[in-house]
């Protein structure tokens, strides 16, 4: 297993991915995006204190390889991703675009050209 006993707020954690993308189960700290990216007791263990670690290393000894890799391959793939990109960019659009309509200036102001 891979351990991670990241003690800061982790913003992802992309050295978690790429063990568990190779089947390597990930034993990690509570913190930041860990509980996001490992699903505990299936592609690892998520420990709330550094006194947890030692058990859960062992626990982790018997999660299967294959579901490491197929959770990274279903949750975290470049396809994924890329939908995540777009929703958030139709997402930033849209309230721009409903910004601008509730302000009096555009509800006044003509359409730009350019």
């Amino acid at each position: 297993c891979l351990l991670f006993p990241v003690q800061w707020e982790e913003p992802f954690g992309m050295v978690m991915i790429e063990a568990m993308v190779c089947g390597t189960p990930v034993v990690a700290l509570r913190g930041g995006a860990v509980p996001e990216v490992v699903r505990h007791g299936v592609t690892g263990m998520v420990c709330s204190q550094p006194s947890d670690l030692p058990a859960a290393l062992h626990a982790a000894a018997v999660l299967d390889p294959v579901q490491c890799r197929e959770h990274v391959v279903r949750s975290f793939s470049a396809q994924r991703m890329a939908a995540g990109y777009v929703r958030a960019y139709r997402a930033a659009l849209a309230q721009r675009r409903d910004s601008r309509v509730d302000t009096p200036h555009a509800r006044l102001a003509p359409e730009s050209a350019g």
